[in-house]
């Protein structure tokens, strides 16, 4: 081929041999236009971040050098656009990805709201069974399994550890103690000590009260109503909310 082709094949081993740690050849040395050699502008842009690149312009001598500087220079734009695209593509997915995560934690945090500490199935049961007593009156409705009769006034008041009432036909007073587990204990009754004729039952009422505050264990609730029970389990009497008891 002509001169021109052996000196650009003469740039490229030069370049080559610089690289390599190898001395230029005289044509990298040989000084352009511009007053800095040919191949020091190559290797300048070989000390870019750039990956190098080779224009095809040094392959052949038709190419004059400042249309392959202007090649080398759209080259590096177009490779730096291009990796900042490549960086935009890596960073959006990233951001993407944040912002679905903190707004899956913040719908997670509104629909699942902390559960409330649980209840204990003991103090649940002891609430059911002994909870409000204190300043309550019942009425006696049933006593050693056997209905209270019509006109029969039997009334238990609990108030401040003492329990108070009439038994049918006396009155009388005791104290009492709850625990927490709804166990009740009744002291000794002290009541008064009259007969009573009337109303007809009154007397066998009376006993079965007396009865049953003596030898109950436990208070529990059914319902509205209130369960006396001895040590067994047995049911002693049963009670109903009183509104209007007689005051003796």
């Amino acid at each position: 081929m002509g001169e021109g082709t052996d000196i650009a094949q003469g740039d490229v081993a030069g370049v080559r041999g610089r690289v390599r740690g190898v001395g230029p050849s005289p044509a990298l040395r040989a000084p352009s236009p511009g007053g800095e050699g040919f191949g020091d502008k190559f290797l300048n842009l070989r000390r870019t971040p750039h990956p190098p690149f080779l224009p095809p312009c040094f392959m052949s001598s038709t190419h004059s050098h400042r249309r392959c500087t202007r090649l080398i220079q759209r080259s590096r734009r177009s490779l730096g656009s291009a990796a900042a695209a490549r960086s935009d593509m890596r960073t959006t997915p990233m951001v993407l990805m944040f912002a679905l995560a903190m707004t899956g934690c913040a719908v997670h945090a509104a629909r699942d709201p902390e559960p409330a500490p649980p209840i204990s199935s003991a103090a649940s049961a002891s609430d059911m069974a002994t909870s409000n007593l204190d300043a309550t009156a019942w009425r006696f409705v049933e006593v050693a399994g056997r209905p209270v009769p019509a006109g029969v006034h039997a009334i238990l008041r609990l108030r401040a550890g003492r329990a108070s009432g009439k038994a049918g036909c006396n009155s009388f007073g005791a104290t009492w103690q709850q625990s927490a587990d709804g166990g009740a204990v009744f002291g000794q009754v002290m009541s008064t000590k009259m007969a009573c004729m009337q109303p007809a039952g009154a007397m066998q009422v009376e006993h079965g009260v007396f009865a049953a505050l003596r030898d109950a264990a436990r208070i529990e609730r059914d319902g509205d109503s209130l369960v006396l029970l001895d040590a067994s389990g047995k049911p002693l009497a049963r009670l109903a909310p009183d509104t209007a008891s007689p005051r003796h």
